[in-house]
């Protein structure tokens, strides 16, 4: 197999629907990458695994294994106000990991604060 040579971030997905200060606001991490061809003397991979880490270099925990070159992190595992760093490694059909690709780093933004009300507005 062939090292992926580069993950590609696409967008970290924000979504700030209605809330209390109470309720974290929804976000999500989408990931793509392209698929290595196969040659000779590598194969196509049959899946993925998606690591993430909250410190640049890891250590990595495995997320999930997929069979496409996308991933989106779920809304309800990140953690607003928090940094992200993912490495994918792609696995041959005998389940063996290939080497990692580069780190990609996503930032969960905090959410803005909601507005409670305005006073001593002059009209």
């Amino acid at each position: 197999m062939k090292r992926i040579p580069f993950l590609v971030l696409i967008a970290a997905l924000l979504f700030w629907p209605s809330f209390t200060s109470s309720q974290a606001a929804q976000h999500g991490v989408f990931l793509t990458w392209p698929i290595p061809a196969g040659d000779a003397t590598h194969s196509v991979p049959a899946s993925f695994n998606v690591y993430r880490a909250t410190v640049s270099g890891g250590p990595y925990t495995l997320v999930t294994n997929v069979t496409t070159a996308s991933y989106v992190d779920p809304i309800t595992i990140l953690t607003a106000g928090t940094t992200y760093f993912y490495v994918i490694r792609s696995v041959n059909s005998v389940g063996s990991e290939d080497g990692a690709s580069n780190e990609v780093t996503a930032i969960i933004p905090n959410p803005p604060a909601p507005v409670i009300g305005a006073q001593g507005v002059v009209r």
